[in-house]
């Protein structure tokens, strides 16, 4: 497929002519700049085309703010902008804030999370890193995410807050520092390149979304009520980025979501939003072809992703990538999906309702902090009109009652999840274990296998807490990124006492090959739910998990270790608490555990030893005191290792009862012989019935 206009390379170089001979000047609306531009009048030719773009209404974008001046109200989707990356507040109190900021030269990372970086007076500090250099010193994020240009949304929002020219001003300064300071000077020209700079960390992703926002700033009176001529360096500059994208018209497919966002969803974006630029209208059906075969071979039919990571699957992949694209067509009457993509989309949205319980956010389950549930909500209800999702959004904003059909459990290795709860409200109790096949080289990935997040009375008690800063803060190679994906920082069992693999395997570049585990049975009751998966990572031994839960919060959980008496070293159950919960020691075998309100007693019927120990050593350099949990380390072997026949089978049985209305304590040694039989008969009713009720 050939471009019409030669592909520019060097952002510093482009010329007036270049732009003008890109359009397609005899598309309805621009005669007034033909006419210009062929008599030579490039003044009045760039006028005219700044006007077009002010009021142009043959294409529909997310908001059009071009109107008038006036607040954004609050309820504004949030992920319409970049801002949105993320996201753990209110989108238009973050980017006022961050506005704020902007005007006094201090960026602020999205999310604020990434932290607030002071680019000094008259931008003398600007932000810099070299791709080839710096990789192993610090992380790439702070100017990768910079690079997007989402603070140009900060000080939109702030303009419209206030009105205020001074707002105007910052904004015209910062884009012509940004032009000036970071133009793209292409390093490599190979089809199937993921960045376009080494030497100023520019990737192809990145450059993408600077082209989105630059196409916001169409949307809103920054960019008319200002110097013209700038506005048109800002069509410039969004041309030569979308320029960039057909250098990969003949890139090889590859099923991850860089080449769904760069090869797909950002070219049909710009397709479909300037339909006057024949290079970008001519990509349109190649580039809607590849969302199509990424989605129909990303997303399982049951609504799986290929990658377990809640906030790459729904904060990426869903709302900051398919939503740009699926929106975008809907809103200017596009085909884009046919109808088993769209069920794949829907289906996984309906996934999104399911690992609710309580919390303004997700579980951390693999890359990442969870994203923020409700947004999320109304974002599913809003792309395929899901129906789950909007009656969750609207029970938990307080426009209906809890859903009368609302489902409680699911267990489905295709989605990679077992989940429980026992309602969506404020105390509910939950548990997710993951459980998924066919991972595939997805890039966020953790070796989290049959791992458990634990909700009691609303509280977390076993969690993922360290993923989200690790993953943002933690460079390459670092013994923390390591941590951050192996099993070390999950809540499953490390055979013999270790990990598949030791943390520097994956401390280098994103995500892990994760290995299969498959779900083997799972059963509803009328008040709870059993499940058992089992995965065989280790290659010489395997761990089978088996789990009863009940809406009263009372959970059993069965560990198996198949060929566990092969080597000496005895067998770890670990659990990584939230660094909200207290512990205490109840005899031999047993823990009581504090979040607020709510009190667990976690009974082991047999245990070598329990540690009880933080990883303060390690997590120190990224988190405070307070913000580092107890770990929660309970060995077990082989019953007797004296007789020759050995048991292959080797077991640990795991009690946790919700102790929070009771006064007294249980009889631990009696609880310990219940754990025992009753995990020896895990699946069945009656086991069910008395951990129901509680052990009566």
């Amino acid at each position: 497929m050939r471009t019409r206009c030669p592909i520019p390379s060097d952002e510093r170089v482009i010329r007036d002519e270049d732009v003008f001979n890109a359009l397609d000047l005899d598309y309805p609306g621009l005669e007034a700049v033909g006419k210009a531009w062929h008599e030579g009048d490039v003044s009045e030719a760039k006028r005219a085309l700044v006007s077009y773009f002010e009021h142009r209404n043959n294409v529909r974008h997310f908001y059009d703010f071009r109107s008038c001046v006036a607040p954004i109200d609050r309820s504004v989707n949030p992920y319409n902008f970049q801002a949105s990356l993320g996201l753990n507040r209110n989108i238009k109190d973050f980017c006022l804030y961050a506005g704020e900021k902007m005007m006094r030269n201090i960026y602020v990372a999205p999310g604020g999370r990434r932290g607030e970086f002071d680019l000094g007076e008259n931008f003398s500090k600007p932000l810099h890193y070299n791709y080839l250099t710096d990789m192993e010193k610090r992380h790439r994020g702070s100017f990768s995410i910079f690079s997007r240009g989402q603070f140009l949304e900060y000080l939109m929002f702030l303009y419209y807050e206030s009105g205020d020219r001074r707002v105007l001003e910052k904004y015209e300064e910062v884009l012509r520092f940004f032009f000036d300071t970071y133009p793209i000077v292409v390093e490599d020209f190979s089809v199937s390149a993921g960045h376009l700079m080494y030497t100023e960390d520019r990737d192809v992703m990145n450059l993408a979304w600077l082209a989105f926002v630059l196409v916001e700033m169409l949307y809103c009176r920054l960019a008319y009520d200002g110097d013209s001529d700038l506005t048109f360096e800002l069509i410039k500059h969004l041309w030569f980025a979308g320029m960039q994208l057909r250098r990969y018209d003949d890139d090889r497919y590859r099923p991850y979501n860089h080449h769904l966002f760069e090869r797909g969803i950002a070219p049909y974006f710009l397709a479909v939003m300037f339909p006057e630029i024949p290079d970008f209208r001519d990509i349109r059906d190649h580039a809607a072809a590849i969302v199509s075969r990424h989605v129909k071979e990303d997303f399982d039919a049951d609504g799986g992703y290929n990658e377990l990571s809640l906030a790459y699957w729904y904060g990426a992949a869903v709302a900051e990538m398919l939503y740009r694209c699926i929106a975008i067509a809907r809103l200017n009457g596009e085909r884009l999906l046919d109808e088993d993509a769209l069920s794949r989309v829907d289906r996984s949205l309906s996934l999104l309702s399911y690992l609710v319980t309580t919390g303004e956010f997700l579980p951390s389950i693999g890359d990442n902090q969870g994203p923020m549930t409700d947004p999320l909500l109304n974002l599913g209800h809003l792309m395929t009109g899901n129906r789950e999702c909007g009656e969750l959004y609207e029970y938990r904003t307080g426009k209906r009652d809890v859903p009368s059909d609302l489902r409680k459990y699911y267990a489905n290795e295709n989605t990679g999840f077992v989940i429980a709860r026992s309602g969506v409200d404020g105390k509910a109790n939950g548990l997710i274990m993951s459980a998924k096949v066919r991972c595939g080289i997805s890039g966020h990935n953790h070796m989290d296998m049959l791992s458990l997040v634990i909700r009691l009375r609303g509280a977390l008690f076993a969690s993922e807490p360290y993923s989200g800063k690790l993953y943002h803060l933690a460079p390459m190679k670092s013994p923390q990124r390591g941590y951050c994906y192996n099993m070390y920082s999950h809540n499953t069992v490390l055979c013999y006492g270790s990990a598949i693999q030791e943390s520097e395997k994956y401390a280098n570049r994103f995500g892990v090959y994760r290995p299969d585990s498959p779900i083997r049975e799972s059963a509803e009751y009328e008040k709870g739910m059993y499940a058992d998966a089992y995965h065989y990572g280790y290659t010489f031994c395997s761990h089978e998990r088996k789990v009863l839960f009940t809406d009263t919060g009372n959970i059993l959980i069965r560990d198996e270790v198949n060929r566990g008496d092969r080597i000496e070293p005895s067998h770890i159950q670990r659990w990584n608490l939230d660094p909200g919960v207290r512990v205490e020691r109840a005899g031999d075998a047993a823990l009581i555990l504090t979040n607020g309100e709510a009190r667990y007693l976690w009974v082991w019927d047999r245990a070598e030893s329990i540690s009880i120990h933080r990883e303060t050593e390690l997590l120190s350099p990224y988190f405070s005191d307070d913000e580092i949990g107890y770990v929660i380390d309970v060995s077990f072997r082989p019953e007797d290792t004296s007789v020759k026949e050995k048991k292959m089978l080797v077991t640990l049985d795991t009690l946790m009862l919700d102790i929070t209305d009771t006064a007294d304590i249980p009889d631990i040694a009696a609880l310990r012989a219940k754990a025992k039989a009753m995990g020896e008969d895990i699946r069945s009713r009656e086991t069910y019935e008395e951990l129901l009720g509680g052990l009566g």
